[in-house]
């Protein structure tokens, strides 16, 4: 029996069609910004399959993770105490990764999402723990960058998130709320604080204002002194001559007063 042109062309193009399902099933395309996982009925590879096309069994299964830095904004945080045993509610975001080639062992040893699982827990313990150290005036006042920076650093050098390859970027407290109450209470404080060193400032001014007018009569008292002990006769006689000679104005009373259109210049003795 044989088969025509006809036919032997609808069966190269079955075969055809066959053979790119066929391959299109086992194709796998890997985005960007990210790597795969290959399971093969709980074989797990070791290396991580990296972005692009690939090739794969069918029967196995591939999961995606990302390796692009992220961000997570974790609002109105509950059950945070500050050193005195007061609630204060922050929110934070933190901005994390994975390293390229640790999504396999995330994928072995961390059950359901990594970032629930291990990053969540760790940070809300590290975020508490640091909060109590300090009070709710230190929150207020400024501390909350320093709290920042110390919750940072700890998750950073974090054997769990390192040994998994969980790499914390940055830790950004965006605002700490505190009770109402207690806000009032700091700011009565604070504004009491500025009317004290206020007052302390002014006390400060005026006692160097009363040093410098004592400081200025004293040299005039001094100058005085000088001025009156080196006024004698012979100093009195010779002004008399000096004012005769050069003004007719200047009338000689007696007693050592010499007046210069009737005001005393001198009075000898």
């Amino acid at each position: 029996m044989s088969i025509g042109l006809k036919g032997a062309g609808s069966i190269i193009a079955i075969l055809f069609v066959i053979g790119f399902l066929a391959v299109w099933n086992t194709a796998v395309t890997i985005p960007a910004g990210e790597e795969g996982v290959y399971d093969y009925f709980g074989n797990v590879d070791q290396a991580s399959i990296p972005s692009g096309f690939h090739i794969l069994n069918p029967l196995g299964h591939v999961t995606l993770f990302s390796v692009k830095t992220q961000s997570f904004e974790f609002q109105k945080i509950e059950g945070t105490l500050t050193s005195e045993g007061l609630t204060v509610v922050p929110d934070v975001s933190i901005i994390y990764r994975i390293q390229a080639g640790a999504a396999p062992g995330i994928y072995r040893k961390v059950s359901g999402n990594y970032f629930d699982t291990l990053v969540t827990p760790i940070f809300m313990s590290t975020l508490r723990d640091e909060i109590k150290r300090w009070t709710a005036e230190d929150i207020y006042t400024g501390k909350a960058s320093q709290i920042q920076a110390d919750v940072q650093e700890r998750l950073q050098n974090d054997s769990q998130l390192l040994g998994n390859g969980i790499v914390v970027e940055a830790v950004l407290i965006r605002g700490t709320v505190l009770p109402a109450e207690v806000t009032t209470a700091i700011e009565a404080k604070i504004k009491e604080s500025q009317a004290v060193d206020q007052m302390k400032f002014s006390v400060l001014k005026q006692d160097q204002t009363n040093k410098v007018i004592i400081s200025a009569a004293n040299a005039q008292a001094q100058a005085n002194q000088i001025l009156s002990s080196s006024i004698t006769p012979n100093l009195v006689n010779m002004k008399i001559a000096e004012a005769y000679a050069t003004n007719p104005n200047v009338v000689f009373v007696g007693g050592g007063n010499m007046l210069i259109d009737g005001t005393n210049l001198l009075k000898n003795g």
